[in-house]
């Protein structure tokens, strides 16, 4: 699977296939810009946590997550999981599909040599309560979607840390897009609606309903 906006390498699918060997897993590319991540990468084995230069990047490593960049599951693990759940629309749909997967066994693994260019996304640090908190400069309508997805997969898959850490950690986003991102009232306005629809679970495309642009 792929973005639209996505340019793999020359070398992207050999180097992708050269890692996966096991249809069990989910294997991805390495979303690249200009030399650094395109989102931040957090890998867990070799344990090198947040990683934001792509040459820092394995040549095979098990992640936290993939976005949907380079995406490669194997059909009979498609079969086992089910397809991608469409009624996210956009944000955290690839989170969720991985999270599933794990749920099942797998490790979701990066190709760190193929690479595909894309825009890089934005983010910033948040220091609260001596933790840190990595925020994203978002448009609102893209704001909803973060707000409310976050909140899907924390009711599908945190149990009490959707209560303890997921909706203190939006809050803590609000206020950090409060302060730093321009049209502010948007901001809150796609916020609470986000909000909303997470805790309601209603999914799919809502932004135009709501009327965030």
């Amino acid at each position: 699977m792929m973005d639209d906006d996505a340019e793999p390498h020359p070398s992207a699918l050999q180097e992708l296939m050269r890692v996966a060997d096991d249809p069990a897993n989910i294997y991805g590319s390495l979303a690249v810009n200009k030399g650094d991540v395109s989102w931040l990468t957090r890998v867990l084995d070799p344990p090198l946590g947040e990683v934001e230069k792509a040459d820092a990047v394995p040549e095979r490593a098990v992640v936290q997550s993939l976005p949907f960049l380079g995406f490669l599951v194997h059909r009979s693990l498609v079969e086992r999981i089910g397809l991608p759940d469409a009624g996210y629309f956009i944000a955290a749909d690839d989170v969720e599909y991985c999270l599933r997967a794990q749920k099942f066994g797998a490790d979701i693994i990066v190709a760190g040599k193929s690479w595909i260019e894309h825009p890089k996304s934005r983010p910033y640090k948040v220091q609260v309560l001596g933790c840190t908190l990595t925020c994203l400069v978002l448009s609102p309508w893209k704001r909803y979607y973060d707000t409310r997805n976050r909140l899907f997969i924390a009711r599908s898959y945190y149990g009490l840390r959707l209560f303890t850490q997921t909706i203190p950690g939006s809050l803590v986003r609000l206020i950090a897009a409060l302060l730093t991102e321009p049209r502010k009232l948007a901001q809150l306005y796609a916020f609470v609606a986000g909000f909303i629809d997470g805790l309601l679970g209603i999914k799919g495309k809502r932004h135009e309903f709501w009327r965030i642009q």
